[in-house]
């Protein structure tokens, strides 16, 4: 049986408050870490729960170095791993490379955007993205960076999401 709360939007403090405008019922079985210790509310002792996906196990490991003071990141190889870490676990945004293989970033993020559409999701590559501009104009990215992303200069597009809509 899942346990559920009705959030309104003034008990939504800084990082949340626009994400739920109305009052939103949460599934607090979600907001387990994987350890199943219970969070914060929203965010891991006040840190925002991010789903970092990347092929490359030294890329993921230099993004998580940089990302952890600010963020609780969930590493996930490849676009399937990512879609089950989203079944079992509550996350406020993921960062996705584009090139994982057969299921893409923008697969990945297409997904993302049907299924967990509370999730802010950012995109990265080394080149170009053909569909880019129509992935943004869908709302499907809302956030893309160059790789190599600077982790340190990436964590302030998630800070106050709310004041810089589609910055890239």
């Amino acid at each position: 049986m899942a346990i559920s709360c009705t959030v309104r939007p003034y008990l939504v403090a800084g990082l949340l408050k626009d994400w739920f405008p109305v009052e939103s019922t949460i599934d607090l079985e979600m907001l387990m870490s994987p350890t199943g210790v219970a969070t914060d509310g929203l965010a891991v002792v006040g840190r925002i729960r991010l789903l970092l996906v990347d092929a490359d196990p030294a890329e993921r490991a230099r993004l998580r170095a940089d990302l952890e003071p600010r963020f609780a990141v969930t590493e996930a190889a490849n676009a399937d791993e990512a879609v089950g870490f989203l079944g079992t676990q509550y996350f406020e945004a993921i960062l996705t490379d584009y090139e994982l293989g057969p299921k893409d970033g923008a697969w990945l993020l297409e997904y993302v955007f049907a299924h967990h559409e509370h999730v802010l999701r950012a995109l990265m590559s080394v080149g170009g993205v053909e569909e880019l501009t129509e992935l943004r104009r869908r709302g499907v990215v809302w956030l893309f960076k160059a790789k190599p992303v600077d982790a340190a200069n990436f964590s302030r597009y998630f800070a106050q999401p709310w004041e810089t809509p589609g910055a890239g």
